[in-house]
């Protein structure tokens, strides 16, 4: 399931992305149409047997996925690292169009929580304790 995290990602990723550039990424499709692909508009489409995700083959847009989330979802979660400062909405001066854009203080936090989840995943998954807390104190030394 997609989460502020992952979508606070995008928009540091991207520099700035817009609402149709987020739709795009996160929000599914309100009705399928089994014959085309909204971006490209290809026939090419298949179901991926590992994921079941209903994938573009010319594009490589998931035209359908269980991880996508409902519009007014999105704009909660906009809403939320907006609230938090994470990210701002500024204006595109090339094309005059509102974007969102990470801030500093955004940027900082998100690599910090980054950090953390990469922490979880690795005690998460070890058998060896000791091993796993030698090698965050390896990445941790690294990234400062």
């Amino acid at each position: 399931m997609v989460d502020t995290l992952e979508i606070a990602a995008f928009i540091v990723e991207k520099k700035m992305a817009s609402w149709s550039d987020l739709e795009r990424q996160f929000v599914g499709p309100t009705a399928y149409k089994r014959s085309l692909c909204p971006i490209c508009k290809s026939t090419h489409i298949i179901v991926d047997q590992d994921t079941r995700e209903i994938v573009c083959t010319d594009c490589g847009f998931v035209v359908f996925s269980k991880h996508r989330i409902a519009r007014q979802t999105l704009l909660d979660y906009i809403k939320a690292l907006m609230k938090e400062e994470i990210i701002e909405k500024a204006i595109n001066k090339e094309t005059n169009k509102p974007v969102y854009q990470a801030t500093e203080k955004g940027q900082k936090k998100l690599s910090d929580l980054q950090t953390k989840q990469r922490i979880i995943a690795m005690i998460a998954q070890t058998t060896n304790l000791q091993e796993t807390l030698k090698e965050i104190l390896k990445n941790l030394e690294e990234k400062s």
